[in-house]
């Protein structure tokens, strides 16, 4: 089984969040998690937020930082797929760094792994497969 991994469910997991054995668990079990190469600014920008607020210190962020981008399996080059990205935010009304992963599930037939609800919502709309986490079950995957 596929997943794409996105920033919210990564940081989750080196933050050491509610879901974070779920998450992990989800991708214990998964061939390959793929993300986007957004990624890796999306998941930065969020641990400087978190340094910069005093919640972490540098090396305990870049150590974070590592962790994180060691949970994805292979990133996908954002041009490779910016056009169809850029037509699906515009159709779907929704920001362009969410539907990077949106995108990127649908491209690799995988499930996406996320906490943002709003994606989440998209998925459901879009006929594609997600982690829903609030389900403890050993049948996590939708």
């Amino acid at each position: 089984m596929k997943v794409v991994l996105d920033a919210s469910a990564a940081l989750n997991v080196v933050l050491e969040g509610e879901f974070c054995d779920l998450i992990s668990r989800s991708l214990e079990v998964c061939d390959i998690a793929y993300a986007p190469t957004l990624f890796y600014a999306e998941v930065g920008n969020a641990l400087l937020r978190a340094l910069r607020a005093g919640v972490l210190d540098f090396s305990q962020a870049a150590e974070r930082y590592d962790d994180a981008l060691g949970l994805v399996g292979k990133f996908e080059k954002v041009e490779l797929y910016s056009h169809a990205v850029f037509h699906e935010a515009h159709r779907l009304s929704h920001s362009i760094y969410d539907i990077y992963y949106l995108e990127l599930a649908k491209q690799k037939g995988a499930h996406l792994v996320t906490l943002d609800q709003k994606l989440i919502s998209l998925a459901q709309e879009n006929e594609l497969r997600y982690v829903q986490f609030e389900d403890v079950s050993d049948s996590f995957f939708s």
